[in-house]
């Protein structure tokens, strides 16, 4: 492993950074995962609070100051002071940034780019599927910044997604059931078909996320379930999804899966890409179904987002 880099004697005052995505200029893709910043570098990128799902980092460099190879994640930053940013891009652009104090940020990924900070250079970016490798070299260039490095993650709210889809079809099967049969048996039918075509998607996307085939040959299925055998299919499903989410690793949600649609087209799409898929396909469909409810005078539930997020965890609406 490459030994720290040191800072000029000469060099006077410090930069304190936050860097996200990191690619070293004029250096290979390393063959094994390098390590991620606080492990490469603990002088300089300082975990000062973390849980199961997230790290968040102070990055300090003193002016000139290089710190070892590493990776990071796709990250938000807030930045404590004034900074002066120079950007090289891979492709020889260049372009400056000077955000404020208390600018914050969220940052993609990013194919490959040099970030020049006060005296510092930082080579940051993330290519699909690999990390790949960081830098810090002098560049001259007189600056102070003070920030503060959060990774993101994109499980966190894909398990979000996940458990208020759950919740959702529990609130919808459970109003459903007031849809009186005997008085509105097409309405009733026409729901629980939408409510099954979900659930047949769900579980196409499932079968593809496992790699496992399936034996659906189009979106929906002949016969029609009843709404108790459709709520007890869906919650399986829904508990599935839910299990999936919770234990596939963040470096995997990229990976692309080769498929074929129930039409016999070419499909292909990352893990990442089929969660979501399935996370918003549900909810245009949930829609569809509360206003069939409507139309009979049975109120819909308020299934969305941040009803769910509110209820489950009543905290949020206690004012600081």
């Amino acid at each position: 492993m490459p030994t720290p880099h040191t800072a000029p004697k000469s060099l006077v005052g410090h930069c304190l950074s936050a860097v996200a995505l990191v690619l070293a200029s004029g250096l290979p893709v390393q063959a094994q995962p390098l390590p991620r910043s606080f492990v490469a570098s603990p002088d300089i990128h300082t975990v000062i609070a973390q849980n199961d799902q997230h790290k968040v980092i102070a990055v300090t460099w003193k002016p000139g100051q290089r710190d070892v190879l590493h990776s990071h994640p796709a990250s938000a930053v807030y930045y404590l002071t004034d900074c002066s940013l120079r950007i090289h891009l891979r492709d020889g652009s260049v372009r400056d940034a000077a955000p404020k104090a208390g600018a914050a940020i969220v940052q993609r990924p990013i194919a490959a780019h040099v970030l020049e900070a006060g005296h510092v250079r930082a080579v940051v970016g993330w290519r699909r599927g690999r990390r790949t490798a960081h830098a810090s070299r002098n560049a001259g260039w007189a600056a102070s910044c003070k920030g503060i490095l959060a990774p993101m993650s994109a499980s966190t709210l894909l398990l979000s997604l996940f458990r208020y889809k759950a919740w959702a079809n529990g609130e919808l099967f459970a109003e459903l059931e007031k849809v009186d049969a005997g008085q509105h048996p097409a309405e009733r039918h026409t729901a629980i078909r939408l409510l099954n075509h979900i659930h047949v998607v769900d579980r196409i996307f499932a079968a593809h996320l496992a790699g496992a085939p399936h034996a659906y040959t189009a979106t929906n299925t002949p016969e029609t379930p009843t709404l108790d055998e459709l709520r007890g299919a869906v919650t399986q499903t829904d508990r599935w999804y839910v299990q999936y989410v919770e234990a596939l690793p963040a470096e995997r949600l990229p990976e692309r899966l080769a498929f074929s649609f129930t039409d016999g087209a070419r499909g292909l799409m990352s893990r990442e890409e089929m969660l979501a898929h399935v996370a918003t396909h549900g909810g245009y469909h949930r829609g569809a179904v509360g206003r069939i409810m409507a139309q009979v005078s049975v109120p819909p539930p308020r299934d969305i987002f941040t009803v769910y997020l509110h209820q489950s965890e009543p905290g949020r609406r206690e004012r600081s």
